[in-house]
């Protein structure tokens, strides 16, 4: 891929494939204007070609950085990842299941709300539209998803060269861990868990090959049960990884680690989502 930021495919695609794409360019930020699913589809393929790890973030709107939880808020990142840490060591004695002991469990608990070094991705293009074109709220501290009010949702195309670590969560991880099954997802990250120092460098908007702007209208919206927050965010029933880790043990555990290192809040906790009626998002 070259050295990070330095390549975009958005100019390429829409002049060697397809040049009903628009390009657009606005205070340093270039993307792609699409107004067809196949577009998007296309364009995903043309930078996936030849081997490239391409991975996708539905987002509702563009974000100037790429953090990752742990580090998207400022204060002291070195006690952040002591703690941060310390709760990855420490959570098997509070759950149950040889799940929890696997290498790099962080991975896994980014896609269930809390901040860990990890950047949670999919490798599946209906999902991240989906994420694109849904906007959660809370209720009661409840999340629920519907569609989003905005004009537009955003695909975004991150490479991960080899410095870059990949969890594919249904090959490195527990196929119990049903939340991330469900969204096809990924994890990445600039350094393993368990190390002595993370990196300095935590951005991963150097490594955004391409933006793409879509429309929020019905030809992109899927339908039925597997479009529905019921299936991307499985109950408790379902997901045992879900249900242990809202258990006061793992609450207790944090908040007793976050108090060693003079944090609050800074691990977070899981993510509660309300009961749906397992209809896609309206």
């Amino acid at each position: 891929m070259g050295k990070p930021g330095a390549i975009s495919y958005v100019a390429k695609f829409a002049s060697r494939r397809d040049s009903s794409c628009v390009v657009k360019r606005e205070n340093g930020v270039e993307w792609l204007e699409v107004t067809n699913p196949t577009q998007l589809a296309n364009f995903v393929a043309f930078c996936k070609a030849r081997g490239r790890r391409i991975y996708l973030r539905g987002q509702s709107s563009l974000h100037p950085g790429l953090l990752p939880l742990l580090f998207r808020e400022a204060g002291n990142h070195d006690a952040k990842w002591r703690a941060y840490n310390a709760f990855v060591r420490k959570l098997p004695s509070s759950v149950k299941g040889t799940r929890f002991r696997r290498g790099n469990f962080g991975a896994v608990l980014q896609h269930y709300g809390f901040r860990t070094p990890w950047l949670d991705v999919v490798d599946d293009v209906h999902t991240a539209v989906w994420f694109a074109l849904n906007k959660a709220h809370t209720v009661n501290g409840r999340y629920s998803y519907a569609r989003s009010n905005s004009d537009a949702g955003w695909i975004v195309l991150i490479s991960a060269p080899r410095a870059i670590k990949c969890q594919d969560l249904r090959e490195t991880q527990s196929s119990r861990n049903t939340r991330c099954h469900a969204q096809q997802g990924w994890s990445l990250a600039m350094q393993p868990d368990a190390q002595d120092d993370f990196k300095k460098e935590q951005d991963f908007a150097d490594y955004v090959v391409g933006a793409v702007r879509i429309p929020n209208s019905s030809d992109w919206h899927l339908d039925g049960f597997m479009a529905s927050q019921s299936y991307l965010f499985p109950k408790a029933e379902m997901d045992d990884t879900y249900k242990q880790l809202q258990s006061a043990e793992v609450v207790g555990l944090a908040a007793r680690i976050e108090n060693e290192e003079g944090l609050q809040g800074a691990l977070g906790r899981v993510a509660l989502y309300a009961e749906s009626n397992g209809t896609a998002a309206v």
